[in-house]
């Protein structure tokens, strides 16, 4: 499954707008990690705006995961990269703003198969448990929470370790929600 997953995703990653997107952003973390002088410009213009210092995470083309984590890392750090970028006039590095918006879609389009990844690989649990009977159904949340709502009430998958933890508390709460209702049916009924 995890190798399906990842061909899926490189399958994606290699359409060619995002393949260009995608190929800008790793130039740039590649050019901020061999330019200390860009890289301290980098840094400060982080401080000046509050957010962490950090250095942008370059990919290795064999791991999608680490795509993933490089387009997460340069969308927290997206204002001052180009600050940089643009201070540096280093047009070849410069991302548009279409294709930060789409760096944005992808990172939310990946979340979905970095958790089943995680969750594929985790030793505790056997990967026949770990994937999600409502991945076939895509966007459908409500498919999806009932379906994820059945694995929750069979014991074998009842700690649901493909989904996050705010879909594990919704689909608590849906059972939750359920069972009151069904004890005031009965209460009604007598």
């Amino acid at each position: 499954m995890a190798h399906t997953i990842n061909l899926a995703v490189r399958k994606g990653l290699s359409e060619r707008s995002v393949a260009t997107a995608v190929s800008r952003l790793k130039a740039a973390a590649q050019h901020f990690k061999h330019s200390p002088t860009d890289s301290y410009l980098l840094e400060s213009k982080q401080k000046l705006l509050g957010l962490k210092p950090v250095q942008l995470i370059n990919d290795c083309p064999t791991r999608w995961n680490s795509t993933y984590h490089m387009i997460c890392g340069a969308a927290d750090q997206q204002a001052p990269v180009a600050a940089v970028i643009m201070e540096k006039k280093v047009s070849s590095l410069e991302l548009s703003s279409v294709e930060w918006t789409l760096m944005e879609k992808v990172k939310h389009v990946l979340k979905p198969f970095k958790v089943a990844t995680q969750a594929l690989s985790m030793e505790d649990f056997p990967t026949a448990s770990g994937p999600s009977p409502a991945a076939r159904y895509g966007p459908n949340k409500d498919a999806f929470l009932l379906l994820n709502t059945a694995s929750y009430l069979d014991p074998c998958f009842q700690r649901l370790v493909c989904l996050d933890e705010e879909w594990r508390q919704a689909v608590r709460d849906r059972v939750q929600r359920e069972l009151v209702d069904l004890s005031r049916r009965q209460v009604q009924r007598m």
